[in-house]
């Protein structure tokens, strides 16, 4: 399977989808922090980029991923 550049252009980066489902289910930061054992510091660095949503370990990733109720395989 072959992606076109029209294709590529429309797959989001990860923060992005994490800040947009965050927003959409009106969770501050600190909220979602507070659900995956985090401080809002560490949530943020993943939220915005900084950090890979797996860089801390595999677990905190699918932590995240329940807590704004996205499928990890998305």
């Amino acid at each position: 399977m072959t992606i076109n550049r029209s294709e590529f252009t429309r797959i989001k980066p990860t923060h992005a989808i994490l800040r947009e489902q965050r927003a959409a289910m009106r969770l501050s930061q600190d909220e979602v922090a507070a659900k995956c054992g985090l401080t809002k510091e560490q949530y943020n660095n993943v939220e915005s980029g900084k950090k890979s949503i797996f860089s801390g370990s595999f677990r905190q990733g699918l932590k995240i991923c329940n807590a704004l109720k996205i499928d990890p395989n998305y």
